[in-house]
């Protein structure tokens, strides 16, 4: 097996950059999938036509919204709180009329690859076609240079050995912060031994040796690798159970390193954080091993298996709105704020939540706001969320830049899923 550490060969070309992202493959139900904007068009119309004084124009266009299934229901839920009475009573018994969707699939997670080719620019040109092309984005202002030029020919690999091996040839080093960002470091540091699967980067960063003193016991010598694993910014994972579990260790003597003591795991929320640190101990190698000859681990994570959506009316100035129920949520917009340069809008929230330990002292909390604005186009929040937990409620508040706006989107994570990662590192040298 080809060491771990690895990377593709690097050769010296002139040519023209192709990146290609391949993006996570979800297997949803059809409740999540977007009707396209001709089919919206027709939905927004035929709502209209509930309202019409013609019986006839009112029935067909009630059969021709039913037909069209749930695709449609975020915007028949933001339509109920528009209509006048009749229209609204006609809704709901449209809304209530369509049957239910089954839970989300948990996402199909597969390794998102990118091929660079032959590349000659300077670091920023590089980061800023990153930005352009995946999801990943960079803290700034930046802290080394960056007008260092590069050349190499990479081949289609995972998007996180891309970024091993540019910045290694730029003698960078990059890790992902607490918010998502990438940060950059001068020096290479080392290089770890590193495997890519599925959206995931798992590293090897270290190994180490120490004494531990235990009041009335002996001191004990005890190895430790520190691990290390990435997530790409949009896996469908809020979370992973750490620290990784060791299932054999053997060195090159035959000799198993795997530690007999029973280990702790716990659950690390992964909304907004995409990288974690754990260390392993070990029983230490003797002084005659060379390599450890096989590691194999695995790791437990949890996927987003099904959740709940809510739409709340913004079209208007008047921020009083009524309480929309849906499944286990119920949120209702509080406040609106309007500056030149945005626009806040605050949600309170109430909802069951879910936890990742039978003790109920691990909350796990995932939501999703999108704006709609009178266009029908999407527009993200310009900056994180913010959270704040009350009494029996959370107040989000939410923030976009000016405009008219429709409705707000709102998924509220439901239940979740868990898997299992294994993985295998060969040949890791002790010396």
């Amino acid at each position: 097996m080809e060491h771990p550490g690895t990377m593709a060969q690097v050769m010296i070309k002139n040519a023209t950059i192709c990146l290609i992202f391949l993006s996570l493959t979800a297997l949803l139900s059809a409740q999540d999938k977007k009707p396209p904007p001709e089919s919206m068009a027709t939905a927004r119309r035929l709502i209209g036509e509930l309202s019409s004084p013609s019986f006839d124009v009112r029935q067909k266009a009630f059969d021709a919204l039913s037909a069209m299934g749930r695709e449609i229901l975020p915007l028949l839920n933001g339509a109920v709180e528009r209509a006048d009475p009749e229209a609204r009573m006609r809704l709901q018994g449209l809304i209530a009329a369509l049957p239910e969707g089954p839970p989300v699939k948990a996402a199909k997670l597969k390794t998102s690859l990118v091929s660079l080719g032959a590349i000659d620019e300077t670091v920023a040109e590089f980061l800023n076609r990153l930005e352009r092309t995946t999801p990943f984005k960079f803290k700034k202002p930046m802290t080394v240079p960056t007008q260092t030029r590069i050349a190499l020919e990479m081949k289609e690999m995972p998007i996180f050995e891309a970024l091993d091996t540019f910045f290694q040839a730029a003698s960078l080093r990059w890790m992902l912060d607490g918010t998502g960002l990438i940060r950059l470091y001068k020096g290479n540091g080392g290089r770890p031994l590193t495997l890519y699967q599925g959206p995931f980067r798992i590293a090897l960063n270290s190994l180490s040796r120490n004494m531990s003193m235990t009041f009335g016991l002996d001191a004990a010598e005890y190895a430790y690798i520190q691990t290390q694993i990435d997530i790409e910014p949009d896996a469908h994972v809020v979370g992973l159970w750490l620290p990784c579990m060791l299932d054999t260790l053997i060195d090159d003597t035959g000799a198993s390193l795997k530690d007999s003591l029973p280990v702790n795991q716990n659950f690390n929320v992964a909304s907004h954080r995409r990288s974690f640190n754990a260390s392993l101990r070990l029983t230490p190698p003797t002084e005659s091993s060379q390599e450890i000859r096989s590691l194999k681990g695995h790791f437990r994570y949890a996927v987003a298996e099904s959740w709940d959506d809510i739409v709340l009316s913004l079209a208007g100035r008047d921020a009083a709105q009524p309480l929309v129920e849906r499944g286990n949520v119920s949120a209702k917009l509080s406040s609106r704020v309007e500056s030149p340069s945005e626009i806040k809008f605050k949600v309170e929230l109430v909802r069951e939540l879910l936890y990742a330990d039978k003790d109920r002292r691990r909350p796990i909390s995932e939501q999703r706001f999108e704006c709609v604005d009178a266009q029908g186009r999407t527009i993200l929040p310009i900056r994180k969320v913010s959270r704040q937990i009350m009494p029996k409620k959370e107040v989000f508040t939410i923030a976009v830049p000016p405009g008219e706006y429709d409705r707000l989107e709102i998924r509220v994570l439901r239940s979740i899923k868990e898997r299992r990662m294994e993985f295998e590192f060969k040949n890791i040298p002790l010396r």
